[in-house]
């Protein structure tokens, strides 16, 4: 009746934990263009950020794929990674690359994050070590200092006893 009773509280616990667990990180994308009136040339760029919306089919042309396409991305700096397709591409060529990255983009993110935490609290702990020993090479120098004044004192005192 225990172990039944153990196995159904551990059971109802993961599967709480699971829907609560944060949404996962998604590949959105969006479309941007630039027009040099001066060459006549429209230059079209492909926008991939990582994002918490749900992905859906995209279809331009013939190319198709899964993208959060216009969605807001996640709050927050993320890297830049510029992709450039070869002479004979498009701006989807690589379009399952930027989809990945921008799902890894986000973890990327939080590890710096992590690893500049991490680095100023090491910096703030030796910090705090060195100016405890520090602190304590003071502290006894000041008493070597005292039992030296009081030696001294004391050889002074014993010189006025023999006057």
């Amino acid at each position: 009746m225990t172990r039944r009773f153990l196995f159904l509280f551990f059971l109802l616990l993961a599967l709480t934990c699971t829907a609560f667990a944060a949404p996962s990180i998604q590949p959105g994308f969006k479309t941007l263009g630039i027009w040099d009136p001066a060459s006549a040339v429209r230059l079209d760029l492909a926008v991939w950020y990582p994002t918490h919306s749900s992905p859906f089919q995209v279809d331009y042309g013939d190319w198709n794929f899964s993208a959060a396409r216009g969605r807001p991305p996640l709050e927050g700096q993320h890297p830049l990674i510029v992709l450039s397709h070869d002479v004979a591409g498009s701006r989807f060529s690589l379009h399952q690359l930027a989809a990945e990255l921008a799902r890894k983009a986000q973890n990327a993110a939080e590890k710096a994050q992590r690893h500049a935490q991490h680095a100023a609290e090491r910096a703030q702990r030796q910090a705090d070590h060195l100016a405890e020993k520090a602190q304590r090479h003071a502290d006894h120098a000041d008493e070597r200092a005292q039992r030296h004044a009081e030696r001294a004192d004391a050889r002074g005192h014993r010189e006025d006893d023999r006057d």
